[in-house]
């Protein structure tokens, strides 16, 4: 049995005041990034961002439901990912019926406010955008819908079709034998008095032979510009285990929504990625304890000799802790410079903890 994304659920859930993995992550670059806009917000519309979403909704929500939240152009292609972030923020905030020749204080203020290419002239810059009427024409239509290109939505489509129905390395992910598969189901939680939300792309629920759930595993959806053999690189650099130590957690909180028992097991974290540029490629990772664990309770360093060979990580655990003392310190500096009277020492390769 599948239960497919339900729209407005999912939007209570962005709407929802909660801390999610994502927000809370921006602490490990610090207080000032974390209190600034996190660029990923709003405006951002990354290609690679794009094709990810599109290949989630694909394959989360009924095809009806897809088109309420996508809209496929005619355009061959896009403007740059800056110039599609100045077009979206000019339709978001200022009327979008005008024509956009009647707009070039308002593109000028917004390229300003970006600092794009603000060594040119004014004109220039402001005449960049009008070359791209299209996709100004493409965002009315779109009625505040994501845009697609025609050329993106038949990639996310061919990597939907390579992940759930061709692939040996994915495909047995997606079939509903002897299991429920729950896409997109938002999760609150408490965590240290904290409130939590999560949103994993799929929370699989395993039967015995007479129908009883015996286990549940969360599985998460990555496409990647790159290799797939190469993902571990990615996993630690954007911190995917704290993402995974986090859904978990959540999972744990709320078993009884999948009507699970406290003793259920809970089999490990999958992640399942695909290239968006070598599609039909897939690989299906799955993470050990030790990724888990790091995610959640972070490592120390490691330190021989008095060199320090391996640096210390935060895990989600750490991470909500420094939440817990911003919000009752204020979010004014690193805590550390609270801790050692504003000094911090360095080596070559940081801060020393």
């Amino acid at each position: 049995m599948i239960y497919y994304t339900e729209i407005e659920k999912v939007k209570e859930y962005y709407d929802h005041p909660a801390l999610n993995q994502s927000k809370l992550k921006k602490l490990l670059k610090g207080v000032d990034y974390y209190n600034s806009k996190d660029e990923d917000d709003t405006f951002k519309e990354k290609e690679s961002f794009i094709i990810g979403s599109a290949v989630d909704a694909l394959i989360t929500t009924k095809r009806d439901d897809f088109f309420k939240l996508f809209y496929v152009s005619d355009l061959s292609s896009k403007p740059s990912d800056t110039i599609m972030e100045i077009m979206k923020e000019l339709f978001l905030v200022y009327d979008p019926l005008r024509l956009l020749e009647d707009m070039k204080g308002d593109i000028l203020d917004i390229c300003n406010e970006k600092e794009y290419y603000k060594t040119w002239k004014d004109d220039t810059r402001v005449n960049k955008i009008l070359d791209h009427k299209e996709y100004w024409l493409s965002l009315i239509k779109s009625q505040g819908k994501t845009v697609l290109s025609k050329e993106e939505y038949d990639l996310a489509d061919k990597i939907r079709y390579y992940l759930i129905t061709t692939h040996k390395n994915t495909y047995s992910n997606f079939t509903d034998f002897n299991k429920v598969v729950y896409y997109q189901f938002p999760l609150y939680f408490k965590y240290k008095g904290i409130e939590c939300k999560a949103l994993p792309d799929m929370v699989v629920v395993y039967l015995d032979e007479v129908g009883k759930p015996e286990s549940v595993e969360i599985i998460d959806l990555k496409t990647t510009g790159f290799s797939t053999i190469e993902f571990p690189k990615s996993l630690r650099k954007f911190r995917y285990d704290i993402q995974a130590a986090f859904y978990i957690e959540a999972l744990k909180s709320n078993l009884d929504k999948f009507s699970l028992s406290s003793d259920v097991k809970i089999k490990p974290f999958k992640f399942v990625v695909e290239s968006t540029k070598t599609p039909g490629t897939p690989i299906t990772y799955i993470c050990n304890e030790d990724i888990i664990n790091v995610g959640k309770r972070g490592k120390t360093p490691k330190i021989v000799e008095g060199v320090v060979i391996d640096y210390p990580m935060k895990g989600f655990d750490n991470l909500i802790s420094d939440y817990v003392y911003y919000q009752e310190q204020g979010w004014v500096q690193d805590k550390r410079l609270d801790k050692n009277n504003g000094v911090l020492e360095i080596n070559w390769d940081g801060i020393i903890y």
